[in-house]
């Protein structure tokens, strides 16, 4: 089952990202879809504990894009990305978490129901 995975996992990312990204001060541009669960749940989880994210839409049309874009235009936030991958072996995945020109990356490990961190995070610059 999915949900038994992606949301331990997102609440880890949210974790992380709370303790690099202040909340009151830091506004996400998700770059990317989020129709997984996986996705769903991190977007969820950082909205919770109050960052602003500005999902990823269409492109508006000319008949629906207001004349003055200047007015109401929210400032753009960091990028966001992210990629949940599996491992050849069906118990490992890795997320990779890309924040800017930065990315945080850790590996996991399903066990007895569960997911759990199989190592620490690292931090690329």
């Amino acid at each position: 089952d999915s949900l038994v995975i992606d949301y331990p996992i997102a609440r880890d990312a949210v974790t992380k990202l709370t303790v690099l990204y202040p909340p009151a001060s830091t506004r996400f541009e998700l770059k990317q879809p989020t129709p997984d669960t996986f996705g769903r749940a991190l977007v969820n989880g950082l909205r919770e504990q109050g960052y602003a994210i500005l999902e990823e839409v269409a492109a508006p049309t000319s008949a629906t894009q207001p004349e003055n874009n200047s007015a109401g235009a929210m400032t753009p936030g960091l990028p966001l990305r992210y990629v949940l991958d599996q491992a050849s072996d069906p118990t490992q995945y890795r997320l990779t978490v890309l924040v800017g020109n930065q990315s945080l990356t850790r590996p996991y490990l399903a066990q007895n129901g569960t997911v759990v961190p199989a190592g620490y995070w690292t931090r690329k610059e």
